[in-house]
């Protein structure tokens, strides 16, 4: 994840902008996209090790330093702040998101763990994966009126899901447990139909030839267990350090192709 989040820009360039690097400082984070449409707010939550020196001297704080909040700093503006939490934690995304953390951090408001869909997702999750793999990565979702919306036009058959969770990780491998809930068995049937076609056409696709990425498709596993569309995958840890090694490729020539677009200073 943090190779996703680093991608298009270097080391320096992150830390100019936001105070920090997340492959450096970064040990955990939480990144959530908040509200529908035009209000949608994208909100960031690191955990790690933070120089208070260079998140003063960041591009996020030079635009000002807001009202503390809950006696935590903010820096920026209110569309784009930046929070240090405490020594080992910050948070990034409007003012409004950021304090609402501030809030849940201080019991003001209810943490979303209570919401009834986020303890079933939580569970379905929990219930199939070991606990003695580690875990890297987890997105939860609850499917919105808007998502529905979108998902009918590109992909009718994930527009039912009430919620949907997501856990990527392992030891010396790597594994990723998605889980989907639908209104109906019958519905989770036929997402997973849809979901096995889908990726049977990309893995045929020559470019995932080429890349060597159609094995990885290949390797993906769909099954329904009631009203639940559950998909994993599995990799030994040659097979992925062979998939890392292709998306460290990958993203080096996606960058040099940008840098070559980029015009001379």
């Amino acid at each position: 994840w943090k190779s996703v989040l680093e991608a298009g820009a270097t080391a320096q360039e992150r830390r100019q902008r936001q105070g920090f690097v997340e492959s450096d400082d970064v040990d955990h984070a939480v990144l959530a996209a908040l509200g529908e449409g035009a209000e949608t707010q994208n909100l960031g939550v690191y955990q790690g090790r933070f120089s208070l020196s260079d998140l003063k001297a960041s591009t996020l704080a030079s635009q000002g330093e807001l009202p503390s909040y809950r006696e935590s700093r903010l820096w920026g503006k209110s569309s784009d702040s930046l929070a240090l939490l405490q020594h080992d934690q910050v948070a990034t995304g409007s003012q409004q998101t950021v304090q609402s953390v501030m809030d849940v951090k201080t019991a003001i408001q209810p943490s979303i763990t209570s919401e009834p869909w986020w303890g079933d997702v939580n569970q379905q999750l929990t219930d199939r994966w070991s606990q003695k793999q580690v875990v890297g990565l987890e997105l939860v979702a609850r499917g919105t009126n808007q998502m529905r919306e979108r998902m009918r036009e590109f992909f009718p058959e994930a527009a039912d899901l009430r919620w949907f969770g997501l856990r990527a990780g392992g030891q010396a491998g790597f594994r990723l447990l998605a889980v989907g809930r639908a209104s109906t068995p019958e519905a989770a049937q036929n997402l997973v139909y849809a979901l096995a076609a889908r990726a049977e056409d990309l893995a045929a696709k020559p470019q995932m030839r080429l890349m060597g990425l159609a094995g990885v498709l290949e390797a993906v596993e769909f099954h329904a267990a009631g009203p639940l569309a559950v998909v994993t995958l599995e990799l030994g840890g040659t097979e992925w350090d062979n998939v890392r090694q292709r998306f460290a490729e990958i993203f080096a020539f996606l960058r040099k192709r940008q840098q070559a677009a980029e015009p001379p200073p």
